[in-house]
């Protein structure tokens, strides 16, 4: 397939199959299809490095409360950063995953464990952050990112990336 994707048949596409992870798919459209959202991630990612550079700082007054209400503070700060975080990943993760299923449907490989790493991510980083909420202790946020990274590469990326090296030779 010599012929470029515009951006606009990818947002057709994107649009129609949404909800029809069978629908056929080529590489090159799985490609269009990431380098599609790449403004919203670009958008996403800058406000995470916003909020995590603001959320943080607090003057010398923050510092000489008493140790009780410190605490507080700090373990309300740490849980914001884990929605925060949630929210960011969760966004990254779903806009992508119709067209995840649809390649893993085109290379013939089951979605099934990709899935489950993604309500897992999801769902349970989600049940952590309530249940560190409902025990008043502070979250890990790497508790919180190591399943959202794990589905991040579990993704047919690299795959279609090696089939982008070959010059697009249908395997």
């Amino acid at each position: 397939m010599t012929e470029k994707i515009t951006y606009k048949e990818a947002w057709q596409d994107y649009r129609r199959n949404f909800f029809k992870p069978k629908a056929p798919i080529s590489y090159q459209m799985y490609d269009k299809h990431k380098t599609m959202f790449l403004p919203l991630f670009t958008i996403l990612f800058i406000s995470w490095v916003i909020y995590s550079f603001i959320y943080g700082l607090h003057d010398e007054a923050f510092y000489n409360l008493p140790q009780k209400e410190l605490d507080r503070q700090l373990f309300w700060d740490s849980f914001g950063t884990g929605v925060y975080i949630i929210g960011f990943l969760s966004i990254l993760i779903l806009t992508t995953l119709p067209t995840e299923l649809r390649m893993f449907h085109k290379r013939g490989k089951n979605a099934g464990p990709y899935i489950a790493v993604v309500l897992v991510a999801v769902i349970g980083s989600a049940v952590y952050l309530m249940a560190m909420l409902m025990l008043k202790m502070q979250p890990q946020i790497l508790l919180v990112m190591l399943p959202v990274y794990a589905a991040i590469f579990m993704t047919n990326t690299g795959y279609v990336n090696k089939i982008k090296k070959r010059g697009w030779r249908e395997s």
